[in-house]
């Protein structure tokens, strides 16, 4: 069975080499598949998928072990799992859910660092006085052991 942590050292000598690429997942199966989802600042390409996924096999070849590689981009169905990826994402769309709150946010991301993000939306509120509904701007920020799940929304216009 090939160590998730070799695999990892091997990853961090080209994530340092590369420092605008990041390790967004890695999984080895019992098959000793390996899956490695990558992403940069600016979207990672093919040709860097490539690259990557040679450098590993060349490192499993060179200790005679078996096993699959695969690398890509973790796409945008996936859960953001970490702050560059909420980073990269300012400016879109996000569906948050909470750890303690049964509410899905549906919102803006404004800002992201690394111990929080900050969202914007707009919310029907019922009226104080009177019957009927109001339009509220609402801005929170969330720190990210606050969030169960965050994925961008996809629209299609």
């Amino acid at each position: 069975m090939i160590q998730k942590d070799k695999i990892q050292a091997i990853l961090d000598e080209i994530l340092e080499a590369e420092p605008h690429l990041f390790l967004v997942e890695l999984n080895i199966n019992n098959g000793n598949e390996i899956e490695v989802l990558m992403d940069s600042d600016n979207g990672i390409t093919v040709g860097e998928c490539r690259l990557i996924g040679r450098k590993v096999q060349h490192w499993l070849e060179e200790e005679e072990l078996d096993g699959a590689i695969f690398v890509a981009s973790p796409g945008l169905d996936r859960p953001l799992a970490s702050y560059r990826q909420f980073k990269k994402n300012i400016g879109r769309t996000l569906e948050v859910n909470l750890k303690n709150e049964t509410k899905m946010i549906k919102a803006q991301l404004l800002e992201a660092d690394e111990e929080k993000i900050v969202l914007s939306w707009k919310e029907r509120v019922p009226k104080e006085v009177g019957k009927g509904k109001r339009t509220v701007d609402f801005t929170k920020s969330i720190l990210y052991i606050e969030i169960e799940l965050a994925k961008v929304v996809i629209s299609f216009k």
